[in-house]
């Protein structure tokens, strides 16, 4: 099994909005990662990133994509090596434009969701506006291939249906990409920097690190940088 990390550009943002407060607003810039997972001769992807706006984002906003042509779904898979005409299976982590932005480029293919997800306004609006899509609901924990290798399980807070996913890699290195359940890694040591999550996830997240996995988080530079190195 091979796990590709990819960018879908980047958010300019707060930090306040990604981790603890600070004496003065700091203006961040952060990654917008998806992955590709070659599993079984399926192409498998977690997320799929965000869309270019169609206008520009006021410099005062607090999330503004940053993005070329070359961070699109299409051109990221592209550049390594990967076709999206060949991606067969969608894990979505939850509703939120920057991890489904993607949807459009790709086929009818087979789309992984869990059910309190599907269940709110913006779940239900998302399959509506895709109902070519074959949308597969889940309900809580499950083995995706039923071989131990690609589990989806639930992490709500930031959304109510939210989920991430515990992969384990060819050589036995595990790992959690813990999508916007854990903005960055800075949470997974201080509750103090936890935001728009749950602490009770964020706890989760705490022993699979103690259980040895590589935590993931979703907008974290390090987090990211920490991610290519793993899969290099």
């Amino acid at each position: 099994m091979r796990l590709t990390i990819l960018k879908s550009g980047t958010i300019r943002t707060w930090r306040h909005l990604l981790a603890g407060e600070t004496e003065t607003p700091e203006r961040i810039e952060v990654p917008v990662p998806f992955f590709a997972i070659e599993h079984r001769e399926c192409l498998i992807l977690f997320d799929c990133g965000q869309q270019m706006p169609e206008t520009p984002v006021a410099d005062s906003a607090d999330y503004i994509p940053v993005m070329t042509a070359e961070d699109s779904l299409l051109r990221q898979l592209e550049q390594h090596g990967l076709s999206a005409k060949k991606v067969s299976h969608l894990i979505l982590s939850h509703t939120h434009g920057d991890h489904c932005g993607g949807l459009a480029d790709l086929g009818n293919i087979t789309c992984f969701f869990q059910r309190k997800e599907v269940e709110t306004p913006a779940g239900k609006k998302l399959i509506s506006a895709f109902p070519e899509k074959k949308w597969q609901i889940l309900d809580g924990e499950t083995d995706l291939f039923n071989d131990g290798r690609i589990i989806a399980v639930p992490t709500p807070g930031h959304t109510p249906g939210h989920q991430s996913l515990l992969l384990t890699l060819d050589d036995g290195t595990r790992i959690c990409l813990a999508a916007d359940a854990l903005y960055m890694d800075c949470a997974l040591d201080d509750d103090r920097e936890i935001r728009f999550t749950s602490p009770e996830t964020v706890e989760y997240f705490r022993r699979l690190r103690e259980d040895g996995f590589h935590i993931i988080s979703g907008h974290d530079p390090a987090s990211f940088a920490r991610a290519v190195h793993l899969t290099e």
